[in-house]
Protein backbone atom coordinates (compact mmCIF):
# COMPACT_ATOMS: atom_id res chain seq x y z
CA UNK A 1 0.00 0.00 0.00
CA UNK A 2 2.52 2.48 0.87
CA UNK A 3 5.33 1.54 -1.34
CA UNK A 4 2.95 2.65 -3.82
CA UNK A 5 3.20 6.01 -2.65
CA UNK A 6 6.62 7.14 -3.00
CA UNK A 7 9.08 4.59 -4.50
CA UNK A 8 9.72 4.14 -0.68
CA UNK A 9 8.80 0.53 0.88
CA UNK A 10 6.71 0.03 3.83
CA UNK A 11 7.69 -2.58 6.61
CA UNK A 12 6.76 -2.85 10.50
CA UNK A 13 9.03 -0.27 12.83
CA UNK A 14 9.42 -2.83 16.03
CA UNK A 15 10.63 -0.76 19.08
CA UNK A 16 14.26 -2.63 18.77
CA UNK A 17 14.81 -1.11 15.92
CA UNK A 18 17.58 1.72 14.87
CA UNK A 19 18.96 3.01 11.99
CA UNK A 20 23.04 2.33 11.35
CA UNK A 21 25.24 5.12 12.70
CA UNK A 22 25.34 6.98 9.50
CA UNK A 23 21.70 7.21 8.77
CA UNK A 24 20.50 10.74 7.82
CA UNK A 25 17.21 12.06 7.01
CA UNK A 26 15.86 15.60 5.85
CA UNK A 27 12.95 15.06 8.07
CA UNK A 28 14.44 15.22 11.14
CA UNK A 29 15.14 18.88 10.28
CA UNK A 30 12.87 21.40 12.41
CA UNK A 31 10.57 23.80 10.88
CA UNK A 32 8.28 25.71 12.59
CA UNK A 33 6.48 24.21 15.22
CA UNK A 34 8.57 20.50 15.57
CA UNK A 35 10.47 22.29 17.72
CA UNK A 36 9.59 19.59 20.66
CA UNK A 37 9.60 16.38 18.34
CA UNK A 38 11.55 13.22 18.71
CA UNK A 39 13.90 13.25 16.03
CA UNK A 40 15.50 9.88 17.29
CA UNK A 41 11.94 8.17 16.73
CA UNK A 42 11.19 10.44 13.53
CA UNK A 43 14.34 9.07 11.98
CA UNK A 44 14.03 5.49 13.79
CA UNK A 45 10.23 5.68 11.78
CA UNK A 46 11.43 6.67 8.75
CA UNK A 47 14.67 3.93 8.30
CA UNK A 48 12.25 1.65 8.94
CA UNK A 49 9.37 2.38 6.53
CA UNK A 50 12.23 2.63 4.06
CA UNK A 51 15.00 0.56 4.25
CA UNK A 52 13.85 -1.86 1.44
CA UNK A 53 13.47 0.69 -0.68
CA UNK A 54 14.90 2.13 -4.38
CA UNK A 55 14.88 5.73 -2.25
CA UNK A 56 17.13 3.88 0.65
CA UNK A 57 19.50 2.25 -1.65
CA UNK A 58 19.91 5.52 -3.24
CA UNK A 59 20.67 7.60 -0.08
CA UNK A 60 23.17 5.30 0.98
CA UNK A 61 25.04 5.35 -1.86
CA UNK A 62 25.34 9.10 -1.73
CA UNK A 63 26.04 8.82 1.45
CA UNK A 64 28.96 6.69 1.08
CA UNK A 65 30.18 9.26 -1.80
CA UNK A 66 30.15 11.87 0.68
CA UNK A 67 32.22 9.49 3.30
CA UNK A 68 35.07 9.26 0.58
CA UNK A 69 34.96 12.66 0.40
CA UNK A 70 35.09 13.54 4.21
CA UNK A 71 37.78 11.01 3.83
CA UNK A 72 40.14 12.72 0.93
CA UNK A 73 39.54 16.47 2.58
CA UNK A 74 40.59 14.78 6.29
CA UNK A 75 43.52 13.56 4.31
CA UNK A 76 44.40 16.28 2.45
CA UNK A 77 43.89 18.45 5.82
CA UNK A 78 46.73 16.70 7.47
CA UNK A 79 49.46 18.15 4.97
CA UNK A 80 48.21 21.54 5.08
CA UNK A 81 50.33 24.53 7.02
CA UNK A 82 47.53 26.11 8.93
CA UNK A 83 49.46 29.03 9.52
CA UNK A 84 50.30 30.16 6.30
CA UNK A 85 46.52 29.27 5.14
CA UNK A 86 45.34 31.23 8.37
CA UNK A 87 47.15 34.50 6.81
CA UNK A 88 45.43 34.13 3.68
CA UNK A 89 41.96 33.15 5.25
CA UNK A 90 42.32 36.41 7.51
CA UNK A 91 42.82 38.36 4.25
CA UNK A 92 39.72 36.95 2.42
CA UNK A 93 37.55 37.58 5.89
CA UNK A 94 38.60 41.23 5.86
CA UNK A 95 37.91 41.44 1.76
CA UNK A 96 34.77 40.37 2.59
CA UNK A 97 33.77 41.99 5.79
CA UNK A 98 34.79 45.48 4.41
CA UNK A 99 32.22 44.98 2.06
CA UNK A 100 29.67 44.53 4.29
CA UNK A 101 26.69 46.74 3.93
CA UNK A 102 24.04 48.06 7.03
CA UNK A 103 22.15 50.69 5.35
CA UNK A 104 19.68 48.00 3.78
CA UNK A 105 16.70 47.09 5.35
CA UNK A 106 15.51 44.27 3.64
CA UNK A 107 12.05 41.87 5.39
CA UNK A 108 11.43 38.51 4.21
CA UNK A 109 7.76 37.42 4.74
CA UNK A 110 7.07 33.88 4.84
CA UNK A 111 3.32 32.84 4.65
CA UNK A 112 2.57 30.72 7.71
CA UNK A 113 1.96 27.01 6.69
CA UNK A 114 0.28 28.59 3.28
CA UNK A 115 -1.29 25.46 2.11
CA UNK A 116 -2.66 23.85 5.01
CA UNK A 117 -3.68 27.65 6.43
CA UNK A 118 -5.63 28.12 3.12
CA UNK A 119 -6.88 24.97 3.71
CA UNK A 120 -8.37 25.64 7.10
CA UNK A 121 -9.52 29.25 5.89
CA UNK A 122 -12.29 27.29 3.26
CA UNK A 123 -12.72 24.46 6.18
CA UNK A 124 -12.63 25.45 9.35
CA UNK A 125 -13.53 22.08 10.91
CA UNK A 126 -9.63 21.29 9.62
CA UNK A 127 -8.33 23.23 12.80
CA UNK A 128 -7.27 21.85 15.68
CA UNK A 129 -6.73 18.19 13.94
CA UNK A 130 -3.49 16.53 11.91
CA UNK A 131 -3.60 17.13 8.70
CA UNK A 132 -1.63 17.39 5.51
CA UNK A 133 -2.13 18.57 1.90
CA UNK A 134 -1.06 15.99 -0.19
CA UNK A 135 -1.63 11.97 0.42
CA UNK A 136 -0.01 9.09 0.58
CA UNK A 137 2.68 9.32 -2.08
CA UNK A 138 4.06 12.77 -0.91
CA UNK A 139 2.73 16.17 1.06
CA UNK A 140 3.19 19.36 0.43
CA UNK A 141 2.61 20.83 3.41
CA UNK A 142 1.55 20.10 7.08
CA UNK A 143 -0.58 22.40 9.40
CA UNK A 144 1.20 23.34 12.87
CA UNK A 145 -0.63 20.55 15.11
CA UNK A 146 0.12 17.80 12.41
CA UNK A 147 3.78 18.97 12.65
CA UNK A 148 3.93 18.08 16.26
CA UNK A 149 4.04 14.55 15.66
CA UNK A 150 6.99 15.10 12.62
CA UNK A 151 4.92 15.10 9.48
CA UNK A 152 6.58 17.96 7.73
CA UNK A 153 6.39 18.63 3.87
CA UNK A 154 8.26 16.54 1.11
CA UNK A 155 7.52 13.60 3.60
CA UNK A 156 6.14 10.47 2.06
CA UNK A 157 2.04 10.54 3.50
CA UNK A 158 2.64 6.79 4.83
CA UNK A 159 5.39 7.45 7.08
CA UNK A 160 3.28 10.65 8.28
CA UNK A 161 0.24 8.49 8.79
CA UNK A 162 2.87 5.69 10.78
CA UNK A 163 3.89 8.58 12.92
CA UNK A 164 0.59 9.88 14.16
CA UNK A 165 -0.59 6.55 14.54
CA UNK A 166 2.42 6.26 16.62
CA UNK A 167 1.25 8.99 18.80
CA UNK A 168 -2.60 7.92 19.22
CA UNK A 169 -3.86 10.34 16.43
CA UNK A 170 -4.88 9.69 12.49
CA UNK A 171 -3.63 12.24 10.19
CA UNK A 172 -6.28 13.35 7.51
CA UNK A 173 -5.29 14.17 4.08
CA UNK A 174 -6.72 17.17 1.75
CA UNK A 175 -5.78 17.23 -1.85
CA UNK A 176 -4.03 20.38 -3.06
CA UNK A 177 -5.84 23.05 -4.42
CA UNK A 178 -3.32 25.54 -6.90
CA UNK A 179 -6.07 27.64 -7.90
CA UNK A 180 -6.81 28.66 -4.48
CA UNK A 181 -3.27 29.21 -3.34
CA UNK A 182 -2.31 30.80 -6.07
CA UNK A 183 -5.82 32.98 -5.61
CA UNK A 184 -4.30 33.96 -2.01
CA UNK A 185 -0.61 34.64 -2.80
CA UNK A 186 -2.36 36.83 -5.00
CA UNK A 187 -4.39 38.52 -2.76
CA UNK A 188 -1.53 38.65 0.00
CA UNK A 189 0.64 40.12 -2.49
CA UNK A 190 -1.31 43.29 -2.14
CA UNK A 191 -0.53 43.95 1.08
CA UNK A 192 3.78 43.52 0.07
CA UNK A 193 3.41 45.89 -2.73
CA UNK A 194 1.96 48.70 0.07
CA UNK A 195 5.54 48.78 1.56
CA UNK A 196 7.32 47.71 -1.82
CA UNK A 197 5.69 47.93 -5.30
CA UNK A 198 9.09 46.08 -6.37
CA UNK A 199 8.98 43.63 -4.08
CA UNK A 200 10.24 40.39 -5.47
CA UNK A 201 8.49 36.52 -4.93
CA UNK A 202 10.28 33.58 -4.89
CA UNK A 203 7.12 31.14 -4.59
CA UNK A 204 3.71 31.34 -3.87
CA UNK A 205 4.26 31.66 -0.01
CA UNK A 206 7.57 33.87 0.27
CA UNK A 207 8.35 37.39 -0.72
CA UNK A 208 11.77 39.56 -0.07
CA UNK A 209 10.75 43.14 0.29
CA UNK A 210 13.24 46.50 0.46
CA UNK A 211 11.20 48.35 3.04
CA UNK A 212 14.15 51.30 3.42
CA UNK A 213 11.99 53.62 1.41
CA UNK A 214 8.77 52.81 3.04
CA UNK A 215 10.08 53.63 6.49
CA UNK A 216 11.98 57.08 5.41
CA UNK A 217 8.48 58.07 3.83
CA UNK A 218 6.18 57.35 6.56
CA UNK A 219 8.93 57.92 9.90
CA UNK A 220 8.53 54.49 10.96
CA UNK A 221 10.54 51.96 12.56
CA UNK A 222 11.29 48.49 11.13
CA UNK A 223 8.96 47.29 13.88
CA UNK A 224 6.13 49.16 12.92
CA UNK A 225 6.49 47.82 9.14
CA UNK A 226 6.65 44.56 10.42
CA UNK A 227 3.27 44.76 12.45
CA UNK A 228 1.65 46.79 9.53
CA UNK A 229 2.83 44.21 6.97
CA UNK A 230 1.55 41.09 9.31
CA UNK A 231 -2.01 43.35 10.14
CA UNK A 232 -2.51 44.05 6.33
CA UNK A 233 -2.03 40.47 4.98
CA UNK A 234 -4.31 39.13 7.77
CA UNK A 235 -6.86 41.84 7.23
CA UNK A 236 -6.66 41.51 3.21
CA UNK A 237 -6.42 37.32 2.95
CA UNK A 238 -9.12 36.80 6.04
CA UNK A 239 -7.10 35.25 8.35
CA UNK A 240 -3.81 34.17 6.50
CA UNK A 241 -0.62 34.94 8.76
CA UNK A 242 2.79 35.55 7.66
CA UNK A 243 6.20 35.50 9.80
CA UNK A 244 8.48 38.20 8.67
CA UNK A 245 12.52 38.88 9.15
CA UNK A 246 13.93 42.01 9.20
CA UNK A 247 17.42 42.51 8.57
CA UNK A 248 20.18 44.38 6.90
CA UNK A 249 20.50 42.01 3.82
CA UNK A 250 18.15 39.48 2.14
CA UNK A 251 20.00 36.56 3.35
CA UNK A 252 19.85 37.48 7.11
CA UNK A 253 16.13 38.14 6.48
CA UNK A 254 15.19 35.00 5.34
CA UNK A 255 17.12 33.24 8.62
CA UNK A 256 15.45 35.69 10.57
CA UNK A 257 11.63 35.16 9.18
CA UNK A 258 12.04 31.66 10.61
CA UNK A 259 12.72 33.09 14.05
CA UNK A 260 9.08 34.03 15.79
CA UNK A 261 6.74 31.44 13.45
CA UNK A 262 4.13 30.96 12.88
CA UNK A 263 2.63 34.99 13.28
CA UNK A 264 5.83 36.50 14.89
CA UNK A 265 8.35 38.72 13.44
CA UNK A 266 12.54 39.51 14.26
CA UNK A 267 14.44 42.26 13.66
CA UNK A 268 18.53 42.33 13.16
CA UNK A 269 19.45 45.26 14.06
CA UNK A 270 22.03 47.05 11.46
CA UNK A 271 24.58 46.90 13.66
CA UNK A 272 28.14 44.64 12.73
CA UNK A 273 28.75 43.77 16.12
CA UNK A 274 24.89 42.72 16.92
CA UNK A 275 25.12 40.43 13.47
CA UNK A 276 28.31 38.66 14.75
CA UNK A 277 26.50 37.80 18.01
CA UNK A 278 23.67 36.48 15.99
CA UNK A 279 25.59 34.12 13.89
CA UNK A 280 28.40 32.76 16.55
CA UNK A 281 25.78 30.15 17.55
CA UNK A 282 23.45 29.71 14.43
CA UNK A 283 23.32 26.07 12.83
CA UNK A 284 25.00 26.23 9.31
CA UNK A 285 21.84 24.45 8.22
CA UNK A 286 19.93 27.39 8.85
CA UNK A 287 22.01 29.59 6.18
CA UNK A 288 20.46 29.41 2.81
CA UNK A 289 22.72 27.14 -0.14
CA UNK A 290 24.16 24.86 3.33
CA UNK A 291 22.10 21.15 2.87
CA UNK A 292 22.68 18.06 4.06
CA UNK A 293 25.64 16.71 2.29
CA UNK A 294 27.68 20.13 2.94
CA UNK A 295 26.64 20.71 6.46
CA UNK A 296 27.98 16.74 6.80
CA UNK A 297 31.14 18.00 5.16
CA UNK A 298 31.74 20.78 7.23
CA UNK A 299 30.86 19.07 10.19
CA UNK A 300 33.20 16.03 9.81
CA UNK A 301 35.92 17.95 7.64
CA UNK A 302 36.34 21.15 8.95
CA UNK A 303 35.05 20.70 12.71
CA UNK A 304 32.56 23.32 11.75
CA UNK A 305 28.36 22.78 12.94
CA UNK A 306 27.44 26.98 13.17
CA UNK A 307 28.90 30.39 11.60
CA UNK A 308 31.35 31.04 14.76
CA UNK A 309 32.82 27.40 13.86
CA UNK A 310 33.56 28.32 10.56
CA UNK A 311 35.37 31.20 10.91
CA UNK A 312 37.23 29.77 13.59
CA UNK A 313 38.07 27.16 11.11
CA UNK A 314 38.48 29.39 8.15
CA UNK A 315 42.30 28.45 7.52
CA UNK A 316 40.76 24.93 6.98
CA UNK A 317 37.97 25.98 4.76
CA UNK A 318 40.66 28.04 2.87
CA UNK A 319 42.88 24.96 2.49
CA UNK A 320 40.15 22.46 1.28
CA UNK A 321 37.83 24.51 -0.69
CA UNK A 322 38.38 25.85 -4.04
CA UNK A 323 38.35 30.00 -3.91
CA UNK A 324 34.54 30.31 -5.02
CA UNK A 325 33.52 27.54 -2.42
CA UNK A 326 35.67 28.78 0.35
CA UNK A 327 34.51 32.59 -0.27
CA UNK A 328 30.81 31.23 -0.15
CA UNK A 329 31.34 29.47 2.91
CA UNK A 330 32.97 32.65 4.80
CA UNK A 331 30.24 34.82 3.33
CA UNK A 332 27.57 32.91 4.87
CA UNK A 333 29.18 32.82 8.02
CA UNK A 334 29.67 36.57 7.90
CA UNK A 335 26.41 37.05 7.26
CA UNK A 336 26.97 38.51 3.83
CA UNK A 337 24.68 37.83 1.07
CA UNK A 338 21.81 39.35 -0.93
CA UNK A 339 22.52 42.88 0.12
CA UNK A 340 22.63 44.76 -2.97
CA UNK A 341 19.65 46.43 -4.61
CA UNK A 342 17.42 44.37 -7.06
CA UNK A 343 17.26 46.58 -10.04
CA UNK A 344 14.84 45.96 -13.15
CA UNK A 345 16.93 44.74 -15.85
CA UNK A 346 17.51 46.26 -19.20
CA UNK A 347 15.18 45.86 -22.70
CA UNK A 348 16.82 42.45 -23.44
CA UNK A 349 17.84 40.62 -20.44
CA UNK A 350 15.20 40.13 -17.64
CA UNK A 351 16.28 39.88 -13.73
CA UNK A 352 16.20 35.94 -13.36
CA UNK A 353 18.01 33.34 -15.44
CA UNK A 354 15.14 30.70 -15.85
CA UNK A 355 11.93 29.44 -14.67
CA UNK A 356 10.83 25.58 -13.26
CA UNK A 357 7.35 24.05 -12.91
CA UNK A 358 8.13 20.37 -11.07
CA UNK A 359 5.50 18.00 -9.80
CA UNK A 360 6.27 15.27 -7.41
CA UNK A 361 3.62 12.20 -7.96
CA UNK A 362 3.12 8.29 -7.22
CA UNK A 363 5.59 6.29 -9.48
CA UNK A 364 4.31 6.18 -13.15
CA UNK A 365 4.97 4.14 -15.93
CA UNK A 366 5.79 6.06 -19.48
CA UNK A 367 1.99 6.63 -21.24
CA UNK A 368 -1.27 8.35 -21.24
CA UNK A 369 -0.84 9.03 -17.48
CA UNK A 370 2.42 10.25 -17.71
CA UNK A 371 1.67 12.61 -21.26
CA UNK A 372 -0.75 14.42 -19.01
CA UNK A 373 1.11 15.62 -16.64
CA UNK A 374 3.63 16.79 -18.86
CA UNK A 375 0.57 18.90 -20.76
CA UNK A 376 -0.27 20.21 -17.32
CA UNK A 377 3.32 21.40 -16.70
CA UNK A 378 3.49 23.23 -20.15
CA UNK A 379 0.53 25.09 -19.44
CA UNK A 380 1.56 26.18 -15.83
CA UNK A 381 5.04 26.90 -17.06
CA UNK A 382 3.34 29.29 -20.21
CA UNK A 383 1.00 30.71 -17.89
CA UNK A 384 4.27 31.82 -15.35
CA UNK A 385 6.23 33.12 -18.19
CA UNK A 386 2.87 35.34 -19.25
CA UNK A 387 2.75 36.34 -15.93
CA UNK A 388 6.11 37.71 -15.85
CA UNK A 389 6.23 39.22 -19.43
CA UNK A 390 8.84 36.30 -20.77
CA UNK A 391 10.03 34.80 -23.07
CA UNK A 392 12.63 31.47 -23.81
CA UNK A 393 14.06 29.84 -26.24
CA UNK A 394 15.46 26.88 -24.99
CA UNK A 395 13.06 23.96 -23.07
CA UNK A 396 14.63 21.50 -20.51
CA UNK A 397 12.31 18.63 -19.09
CA UNK A 398 13.40 16.60 -15.84
CA UNK A 399 12.67 13.25 -14.73
CA UNK A 400 13.08 11.32 -11.70
CA UNK A 401 13.02 7.79 -11.29
CA UNK A 402 11.11 6.15 -8.12
CA UNK A 403 14.61 4.75 -7.72
CA UNK A 404 15.42 8.42 -7.35
CA UNK A 405 17.57 8.05 -10.16
CA UNK A 406 17.73 12.01 -12.29
CA UNK A 407 18.06 12.44 -15.98
CA UNK A 408 17.42 15.63 -18.16
CA UNK A 409 17.32 16.60 -21.86
CA UNK A 410 17.20 20.14 -23.25
CA UNK A 411 16.27 21.30 -26.50
CA UNK A 412 17.01 25.17 -27.92
CA UNK A 413 14.02 25.99 -30.06
CA UNK A 414 15.01 28.41 -33.59
CA UNK A 415 12.12 30.81 -32.20
CA UNK A 416 10.79 32.08 -28.75
CA UNK A 417 8.33 30.70 -26.72
CA UNK A 418 6.29 32.42 -23.63
CA UNK A 419 4.45 35.56 -23.71
CA UNK A 420 2.10 36.83 -26.77
CA UNK A 421 4.35 33.95 -29.00
CA UNK A 422 2.74 31.67 -31.22
CA UNK A 423 5.32 29.01 -30.38
CA UNK A 424 3.84 25.99 -28.77
CA UNK A 425 5.95 23.81 -26.43
CA UNK A 426 3.32 20.84 -25.55
CA UNK A 427 4.42 19.09 -29.11
CA UNK A 428 8.19 19.79 -27.62
CA UNK A 429 7.96 18.41 -24.45
CA UNK A 430 5.77 15.63 -25.36
CA UNK A 431 8.25 14.53 -27.96
CA UNK A 432 10.91 15.40 -25.09
CA UNK A 433 9.44 13.46 -22.78
CA UNK A 434 9.01 10.26 -25.03
CA UNK A 435 12.46 10.33 -26.11
CA UNK A 436 13.83 10.53 -22.11
CA UNK A 437 11.59 7.82 -21.02
CA UNK A 438 13.09 5.75 -24.10
CA UNK A 439 16.43 6.32 -23.41
CA UNK A 440 16.61 6.80 -19.43
CA UNK A 441 13.76 4.13 -19.31
CA UNK A 442 16.43 1.32 -21.45
CA UNK A 443 19.24 2.59 -18.87
CA UNK A 444 16.66 1.61 -15.82
CA UNK A 445 15.90 -1.81 -17.06
CA UNK A 446 19.69 -2.39 -17.68
CA UNK A 447 20.03 -2.01 -13.86
CA UNK A 448 17.07 -4.19 -12.87
CA UNK A 449 15.02 -1.03 -11.88
CA UNK A 450 11.64 -0.11 -12.77
CA UNK A 451 10.76 1.87 -15.59
CA UNK A 452 8.54 3.80 -13.40
CA UNK A 453 8.94 8.01 -12.33
CA UNK A 454 7.96 9.91 -9.33
CA UNK A 455 8.81 13.28 -10.74
CA UNK A 456 8.38 15.32 -13.62
CA UNK A 457 9.70 19.05 -14.35
CA UNK A 458 9.94 21.53 -17.26
CA UNK A 459 12.79 24.41 -16.99
CA UNK A 460 12.50 27.55 -19.72
CA UNK A 461 15.84 29.47 -20.16
CA UNK A 462 17.67 31.69 -22.57
CA UNK A 463 14.84 34.50 -21.49
CA UNK A 464 14.12 37.73 -22.43
CA UNK A 465 11.49 40.60 -21.88
CA UNK A 466 8.40 39.78 -24.47
CA UNK A 467 8.23 41.87 -27.33
CA UNK A 468 5.52 44.73 -28.27
CA UNK A 469 2.33 44.76 -26.43
CA UNK A 470 3.83 42.40 -23.65
CA UNK A 471 6.03 46.03 -22.48
CA UNK A 472 2.15 47.58 -21.46
CA UNK A 473 2.97 46.28 -17.67
CA UNK A 474 5.87 47.43 -17.07
CA UNK A 475 9.48 46.85 -15.29
CA UNK A 476 8.30 46.25 -12.06
CA UNK A 477 6.28 43.28 -12.92
CA UNK A 478 9.15 41.35 -13.63
CA UNK A 479 9.73 41.41 -10.49
CA UNK A 480 6.82 39.80 -9.26
CA UNK A 481 7.13 36.31 -9.80
CA UNK A 482 3.57 34.71 -9.70
CA UNK A 483 4.20 30.91 -8.53
CA UNK A 484 6.38 29.59 -10.74
CA UNK A 485 10.15 28.63 -9.07
CA UNK A 486 12.68 31.25 -9.75
CA UNK A 487 15.75 29.73 -10.76
CA UNK A 488 17.96 32.51 -9.95
CA UNK A 489 17.20 36.33 -9.29
CA UNK A 490 18.96 39.68 -9.03
CA UNK A 491 21.12 39.85 -6.06
CA UNK A 492 24.43 40.24 -4.32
Amino acid sequence: RAGAGAGLMASAVTPSSAPPEHFSTVFTNAKAGMEGVDKAHVARVVYEMSKDSAHYAEQQRRDARTTEQVARLKAHAAGLDLGRLRVSADRVVAELDGKRKLDGLWACVDMDAFFAAVEELKDPSLRGIPFAVGGLGMISTSNYVARRYGVRSAMPGFIGKRLCADAGVELKFVPGSMSSYKHYADISRQAFAELDEGFVATSLDEAYLDIRPWCDRHGASPQEAATRLQARVTELTGGLTCSVGIAPNRMLAKVCSDINKPNGHFILPSDRDAIAAFLKPLSLRKIGGIGKVAERVLSEAVGASTCGDLLEHRALVVGLFNPRQARSYLSAALGIGGQSAIVPADDAVPGQKCLSQERTFRPTPPGPALDARCGELCSMLLAALLDRQLQARTLTLKLKSSGFRTHESTHSLHAHYGAHSPVPIDKLAIRLLADATRRFGAELRGAGMRDEYRLLGLRATNLRLARGEAREGGLGQYLRPLGAQVCAAGGG
